[in-house]
């Protein structure tokens, strides 16, 4: 009966946590579907340039605090002083992306209006730290509340102040405070409640957290990070922020199948802990190449879907030019190609102790999609945006390789 009991609780958290998830994308992704209907793509586009610059920030300053206070109990570093830390890398993270974003937008208007949208993405961050607080408690409906209060939290309040006729600026702001409420009342407030541990103990902890952030296998986060994020770098060298809010919109349409990557990414991590554990070398093996398999097909099925839905239905979603759009999500299609299958292999390298490798495929694949979109610059031929993606393609392909071969010395 009690084996029932919390069958049935995990399955609800289970349940809860991706309902959570859903809900968040679906909510970022509707402030900034009405943004850019109501006001600019320039304004996507500054705040998609601003993102890509704060997210890999985020996680070469964040000193790991999720996984610091989700894999010990009691947790090392008192959770007091782990959201005191994250507040201060994440604002100092914020200040300086958005001084770039500002930089780079057409306007002040413009520029005012993406750095609001930045700071909503920002208190991600800060719940982080809950996240990792309320994984460690198995508490995953927790962990689904959290996502699923901030998401309305963001959206709910921005509805109503357009609604009631507040300007973009005074809706985001009205949102941003609404925000500040839920993380304040349901992340920071049930984890600072616990106890807290001693000052030396936590300077000893945060010492340790430093050091370990520099580790090889710890700045493979930040590498891929920034490989994800080779589509903004390269197209905001070679293209227009209007377009590029043409692409955050095209990206923001992928946002389904990466959360699919994701969730089916910690039971691939699992998986391969466990084959790794038994000494089951081949089955590991066999596992890592059919989830890359899996991340492939499903990579294309995916951009064939939403390549071929009517325009009709782009229309509604983009409110863009025909030609602008389908280019955007060829763009996209072709960069993700391979980043699925990459994830999965990537797992199975830091399961096996491969710390050097582990580190080596994003930084390979980085240099790569650079490489190839210098050459494809000078070469005598017409340059296409839709070129860049197929860049950060070849990027993500030579990656692919590379991760495919390492998976294949672990069994020699």
């Amino acid at each position: 009966m009690q084996q029932r009991t919390d069958k049935k609780a995990a399955s609800l958290g289970v349940a809860t946590l991706l309902l959570g998830q859903i809900v968040w994308a679906a909510s970022q992704a509707a402030v900034l579907l009405a943004t850019a209907h109501t006001s600019s793509y320039e304004i996507i586009g500054s705040f998609s340039v601003g993102l890509s610059i704060f997210a890999p920030l985020c996680l070469l300053t964040g000193l790991n605090l999720r996984v610091a206070m989700a894999v010990s109990d009691p947790p090392k570093i008192s959770p007091s002083t782990a959201l005191l830390l994250r507040s201060t890398t994440t604002l100092a993270c914020f200040i300086l992306a958005g001084a770039i974003t500002y930089l780079v937008s057409a306007s002040s208007e413009t520029g005012r209006s993406a750095i609001l949208l930045l700071a909503l993405r920002s208190f991600d961050q800060i719940s982080d730290v809950s996240v990792g607080y309320f994984q460690q408690r198995n508490q995953r409906s927790n962990v689904g509340r959290s996502f699923l209060v901030r998401g309305l939290g963001n959206l709910a309040p921005f509805l109503v102040a357009f609604e009631l006729g507040f300007s973009l600026d005074g809706a985001l702001v009205i949102s941003l405070l609404s925000t500040v409420l839920v993380v304040a009342y349901f992340d920071i407030l049930p984890v600072t409640r616990t106890s807290v541990r001693s000052v030396g103990h936590n300077r000893n902890c945060i010492r340790s957290l430093i050091r370990s952030t520099w580790s090889i296998s710890a700045l493979h986060p930040v590498l891929d990070s920034l490989q994800a994020n080779m589509l903004r770098y390269l197209c905001l060298m070679a293209a227009s922020t209007h377009f590029m809010g043409v692409l955050a919109l095209a990206q923001m349409m992928f946002v389904p199948f990466q959360l699919i990557v994701t969730a089916t990414g910690y039971i691939t991590l699992e998986n391969s802990r466990k084959a790794r554990q038994a000494g089951d070398k081949s089955g590991l093996k066999r596992y890592l190449f059919r989830s890359a398999s899996f991340g492939l097909v499903a990579s294309v099925l995916t951009a064939l879907t939403i390549q071929s839905l009517p325009s009709q239905i782009l229309d509604l979603v983009f409110h863009a030019e025909p030609d602008a759009v389908r280019e955007s999500i060829l763009m996209v299609g072709l960069a993700i190609l391979f980043w699925a299958s990459c994830g999965y292999l990537s797992q199975g390298l830091i399961v096996s102790d491969q710390h050097t490798r582990y580190f080596l495929a994003p930084l390979i694949g980085i240099g790569s999609s650079v490489l190839f979109f210098a050459v494809a610059r000078e070469a005598p031929i017409d340059f296409s945006l839709w070129m860049i993606g197929a860049c950060v393609c070849a990027g993500y392909l030579v990656r692919l390789i590379f991760s495919v071969l390492s998976v294949l010395h672990l069994h020699r």
